[in-house]
């Protein structure tokens, strides 16, 4: 028995000596290092390899390097493997200690395994794993992005439960925070029971420099994180991640890379769960979070949300495979404002983004979104803003189609009971209730389609100077990118109406948006037409046509004659245009003819004095420039028309005297003139040429250097009132028609 003990030993002996000499020879280095190679399907070099004791075996220079498509390169210097050899027997290992490890990563190319692959368990059973000092590096293509230091990591395997534990805590480096994390993991299976990482602090400017590397947007704060996931094995050993998020910034700003948007105190608080394959061939996803506190500037708005807070909401699945992203549903919301709603898919399997989804505002309150976004933001500018409140609901049902930069939209748009109110004044608009379809198409309109179904317009009341009046219904729809009417509009306008007919508004997507109608007028009260314009008193009513009108960029332009019979006569307007309508250029050009206008009734309106007759005449090329005339040539004259007197009163041949010639008629104050408050006339009339604020000014008739303004009649007493050639300025004009003001303040009109 001795005899065999000892050789059982000297075998022993022998052998572990052979083994010690093998494993230093470079033939079996590289047959190691291809098992091992092939058994973790990447690169492995080994430097060295040799015991350190009986029990403890050493491995020093090991570099394990991923594919051209993985992205990583693990250096491990030195790494010792206690083990004993009884325990060997049963694939049982003691314990790993790994030292000063490097583990380089380039992010984006790590590959995840393919559906169905199976993921080996290890082939044998570790006790315990120790690594200390290790360094992670993470890279992008080009250049470093950061660095996690000081890793240090402990497993270890419970023998009663078979279960092992998993502690471990690092330093990241570049952005000045820690990062710690415990899990618990099945090492027969490589199943994560629970896991938790957590990042008590986050310095977010460092943290953006390092990833855009001042090329970016600006973000600023302190931020935090804590994660927990679990790994299982549920199909074909595939293994499957489940998780949550927790993230929280505190104080944080944020300003994009031209500084156009600009945030600042955010409060924001991050939270989700998440579950995918390891093959990533879906992820699915809900996400929820809330901001406040801070101050926005974006463009021209202006908006502080120290007590709104913005609430968003996500639940949906990406599809790896064509590249989709399909939203279950989904809320954008902020309080006290109104909620948006969205379901659909976004996707890019060819690169191009395209998306189909259903988008609903149910309820938005008017007034709250009128204060937030337009009072508070523009009233500096607009002071009118500050007095105007604004009531109502509004709502909005959706469907678009296409890609960002090519698209449709279908759906329905409606407010309910909205009031808009000027509290300085008490002008207001009541009972607006709309209920629009719409079918838009953008960049341009698609095939133009019949509107089968037509919504309603909806006015109770207008009290809004110069406009008065209620009971207005429409019925209209947006269609082929237009916005149309399915009938003719009356609107009641003082005491008479105005007839709005062919209205579409054209391209109201395009900066070539195009509003065309045909208008008639009839029987405007030109007594309450006045009065809310504040204009004289006129007398009888307006009837009068626009055969075609239309207003594009800031233009207004009619084609045909505008006909109003006013003053007992016609008036045509032809060749009307407006630029620049809401500019301090505006521009207005036109020609104008007058037939048969009464004097009696014109200037009876005007209170000039009076004068009894027929006028006729045209100003041809009229331009008004920011309300002063620029250019025009025309006259206006009298003519006999039977049964019609021609008479002038003093004060009428006084005013016409101070237009036409800058001085009073003194002679009518004097002699028997003194005595007469009327006169006959043969004619009267006027010849005016404008331009570029020099106004040649002549009476009809007359001498080459003398013209009359005012002919008398044959019968005595006769006054005549001459004018001589002259040019004079448009501001010289002015003030003459200044003076004829003040003779009315004197005689107390």
């Amino acid at each position: 028995m001795k005899k065999t003990l000892l050789l059982i030993l000297g075998s022993g002996v022998v052998l572990l000596t052979a083994l010690v000499i093998i494993i230093k020879t470079p033939y079996f280095l590289n047959v190691l290092e291809d098992i091992a190679g092939r058994g973790i399907g990447a690169s492995v070099e080994i430097g060295s390899i040799s015991f350190e004791t009986r029990n403890v075996l050493i491995v020093k220079g090991l570099v394990i390097k991923g594919g051209s498509g993985d992205g990583f390169n693990l250096t491990v210097p030195k790494l010792a493997l206690t083990f004993r050899l009884r325990d060997l027997l049963r694939r049982h290992v003691g314990e790993i200690l790994i030292t000063g490890p490097d583990l380089s990563i380039t992010a984006g190319k790590e590959k995840a395994p393919e559906a169905g692959e199976a993921i080996t368990p290890l082939p044998f059973i570790l006790d315990a794993v120790s690594l200390s000092d290790g360094r992670i590096y993470i890279h992008n293509e080009k250049d470093r992005l950061f660095q996690v230091s000081s890793v240090n990591l402990s497993l270890k395997r419970n023998p009663q439960t078979g279960r092992t534990t998993l502690s471990a805590h690092a330093l990241l480096s570049d952005l000045n925070s820690e990062i710690s994390a415990d899990a618990i993991i099945d090492m027969e299976t490589l199943s994560v029971k629970s896991a938790h990482v957590h990042v008590p602090k986050v310095d977010l400017e460092t943290l953006s420099g390092v990833f855009f590397q001042g090329r970016g947007p600006g973000v600023r704060g302190q931020g935090s994180a804590h994660a927990g996931f679990r790994i299982t094995f549920p199909d074909k050993n595939v293994p499957r991640v489940y998780g949550t998020l927790e993230a929280d910034l505190k104080n944080g700003g944020f300003s994009s890379a031209d500084e156009t948007v600009i945030a600042e105190g955010m409060n924001v608080n991050v939270s989700g769960r998440f579950e995918f394959p390891a093959s990533l061939d879906s992820i699915d996803f809900s996400v929820s979070s809330e901001a406040s506190g801070f101050e926005l500037l974006a463009g021209r708005f202006y908006g502080t949300f120290s007590d709104r807070a913005v609430h968003c909401l996500a639940e949906g699945r990406y599809t790896k495979a064509d590249d989709t992203l399909t939203l279950f549903r989904s809320t954008l919301g902020l309080a006290g404002i109104g909620d948006l709603l969205m379901t659909g898919t976004v996707s890019a399997p060819g690169g191009a983004a395209s998306v189909d989804a259903d988008i609903r505002i149910p309820d938005l309150s008017g007034g709250e979104a009128f204060d937030f976004f337009i009072r508070e933001t523009f009233r500096e500018q607009y002071p009118f803003l500050s007095g105007m409140r604004i009531t109502g609901q509004a709502s909005v049902d959706l469907n678009i189609r296409g890609s960002f930069e090519r698209f449709t939209a279908r759906g329905d748009f409606r407010i309910a009971g909205m009031e808009i109110v000027d509290v300085n004044s008490g002008n207001s608009v009541t009972g607006v209730n709309i209920s629009l379809p719409f079918d838009i198409s953008f960049p341009e309109a698609g095939p133009v389609r019949a509107i089968d179904r037509f919504g309603t317009v909806q006015v109770g009341a207008i009290k809004w100077p110069p406009f008065q009046f209620s009971g207005f219904e429409a019925f209209a729809a947006v269609g082929g990118n237009a916005l149309v009417f399915k009938e003719d509009i009356r609107i009641p306008l003082y005491g008479g109406s105005v007839t709005l007919k062919k209205v579409s508004y054209r391209d109201i997507l395009s900066p070539g948006r195009s509003l065309r109608l045909a208008v008639d007028l009839d029987g405007i009260d030109l007594a309450q037409a006045g009065k809310a314009l504040d204009m004289p008193g006129f007398s009888g009513s307006v009837k009068g046509t626009i055969p075609k009108a239309s207003f594009t960029e800031n233009r207004f332009l009619t084609e045909g004659e505008i006909i109003l019979e006013l003053f007992d006569g016609t008036i045509r307007v032809s060749g009307f245009s407006a630029d620049n309508l809401f500019s301090p250029r505006a521009s207005v050009r036109t020609d104008i003819a007058l037939d048969g206008i009464n004097l009696g009734t014109l200037t009876r309106t005007f209170e000039f004095g009076h004068i009894s007759g027929i006028m006729k005449g045209e100003l041809k090329d009229l331009v008004i420039v920011n309300g002063q005339a620029q250019r025009v040539k025309g006259y206006l004259e009298t003519y006999r028309k039977k049964g019609v007197e021609q008479r002038i009163s003093v004060e009428a041949l006084k005013k016409i005297s101070i237009l036409g010639t800058g001085t009073s008629a003194s002679v009518l104050d004097r002699g028997i003139y003194q005595f007469f408050r009327e006169y006959r006339y043969e004619k009267i009339g006027f010849r005016a040429d404008l331009r570029n604020d020099n106004l040649l000014l002549l009476g009809t008739g007359g001498g080459a250097d003398s013209q009359y303004l005012v002919k008398g009649g044959l019968l005595p007493p006769k006054v005549d009132v001459i004018t001589y050639n002259q040019n004079i300025s448009f501001k010289e004009l002015v003030s003459r028609l200044k003076r004829i003001s003040q003779i009315d303040r004197k005689e107390g009109r």
